[in-house]
């Protein structure tokens, strides 16, 4: 009698891990997209190459010092609240930022757009673990962090594209409508209400302690401080060093 090594993901579980890979597309398109609307952004408000990298900055510090905190505070919420109330938040960001009048409205609305990644980030990847078997479980995960790969490669463009042709504030409009759309799905086809572990400070710094976890903590820590740092640079050295117009920026930033 044999026993089945690997068995099938159901097509149900299958359709909400893609729903949680669709998620963390968002919130990585949402970190980056500054990035891909670099120019019309720059033109909609007359901001200099400086004034946008803080935009970047805000959104990924705001991420960075909030994620454990709110994990502290709210990780017990029931998963999936937590990723509806936080794409709600990020798509409430992008709408503050297609409607800002000025810069520092702006740098708020990236703040409060990083709020609501650091709500989300950490339990996408613990939802979809949780809701196959053990054995599942690595195909799971990496369903679900396929959205953000995809961003990486296809998210920044495609700010760039439609924001070409949208302007700044129409892209940030798409952007809110496609977030909250995302949170209408998820919220209507996944049913799991399994609530997350309550986590507490001392916990954490335990966990800060462990080698492993520090490590890893700073593979993340490099990998992430290259893609961000890259792509902030990019399009002002294509544009000011090689001259290249709005469409062929965004072709590159595809490549």
């Amino acid at each position: 009698m044999t026993t089945r090594i690997h068995e099938k993901i159901d097509p149900i579980t299958n359709r909400a891990l893609i729903l949680l890979s669709i998620a963390f597309f968002m919130q990585a398109t949402t970190a980056m997209s500054v990035v891909g609307a670099f120019g019309a952004i720059a033109s909609e408000w007359h901001l200099s190459t400086t004034d946008i990298a803080m935009l970047v900055t805000a959104f990924g510090a705001t991420f960075a010092v909030t994620a454990p905190v709110l994990q502290i505070l709210v990780g017990h919420w029931i998963r999936r609240t937590q990723i509806l109330f936080g794409l709600s938040v990020m798509a409430l960001g992008a709408l503050l930022f297609a409607w800002a009048p000025n810069y520092e409205v702006l740098f708020i609305s990236r703040i409060i757009a990083g709020l609501g990644a650091a709500l989300i980030s950490p339990v996408l990847s613990a939802l979809g673990a949780s809701l196959v078997k053990p054995a599942q479980q690595g195909g799971a995960l990496a369903t679900v962090i396929m959205g953000y790969s995809v961003a990486t490669v296809i998210g920044v463009p495609a700010s760039s594209w439609l924001s070409l042709h949208l302007g700044a504030r129409g892209f940030y409009v798409v952007l809110a409508a496609a977030t909250f759309f995302t949170a209408a799905l998820i919220g209507f086809l996944i049913k799991d209400r399994t609530g997350g572990g309550k986590v507490s400070p001392a916990q954490l710094k335990d966990l800060m302690k462990r080698p492993a976890t520090l490590s890893g903590l700073l593979v993340v820590f490099f990998i992430s401080s290259g893609i961000f740092g890259t792509y902030t640079v990019i399009t002002p050295i294509f544009r000011d060093l090689f001259g290249a117009s709005p469409q062929m920026i965004s072709a590159a930033l595809l490549l």
